[in-house]
């Protein structure tokens, strides 16, 4: 009777946890995903070398993997894939200068809400520690769809189990093939 309770409150609990996120996301007007079927990852370009960061790298690389295969999609070799997957996780507040990628994604996060990049809320000097930005992008780097939990994830020790149900969360609307 124990593990029966368990087993009817375990979806409960992963609901209240994943109700605390605020999550953004979704696809540019002009993007086509229906074909969609292969995908491939970019490389993070976060600079991290703490071994806590890399680790949560790996464990958001590792959910949205999941999240995508859950949903018929296939991993393969950049040179075959459909769409790009790239992700960032802040490690430190960011107050540095931006770079021409990082105004490149305020601009396409503009476009695909419709809004002038300027009156956009974030901008990579905005973002706090933990939070999560995951872009999928056309082979040709175009963004297609983007997503990024505001919420900051302590990506270190026992806050890294907030990190998978960031990712379903995120996630959750994707279109499955």
């Amino acid at each position: 009777m124990r593990s029966l309770n368990l087993l009817v409150l375990l979806p409960i609990l992963v609901s209240a946890c994943a109700a605390g996120l605020t999550v953004s996301k979704g696809f540019n007007a002009g993007a086509d995903a229906t074909e969609w079927q292969d995908y491939a990852w970019l490389k993070s370009e976060d600079g991290a070398s703490d071994p806590r960061v890399d680790a949560a790298h790996d464990l958001i690389r590792r959910e949205i993997d999941t999240q995508l295969s859950a949903k018929g999609y296939r991993l393969t070799s950049k040179n075959d894939a459909d769409f790009l997957v790239s992700h960032s996780i802040f490690a430190h507040w960011q107050t540095e200068e931006m770079s021409d990628r990082e105004l490149e994604a305020i601009e396409e996060q503009a476009m695909m809400t419709g809004q002038h990049a300027s009156d956009l809320e974030y901008s990579p000097r905005e973002h706090g520690e933990g939070m999560l930005n995951v872009v999928f992008s056309s082979p040709q780097g175009k963004a297609a769809w983007s997503g990024r939990v505001e919420t900051p994830l302590d990506y270190r020790g026992e806050g890294a189990r907030k990190i998978p149900v960031a990712v379903k969360q995120l996630l959750a609307d994707f279109p499955a093939r």
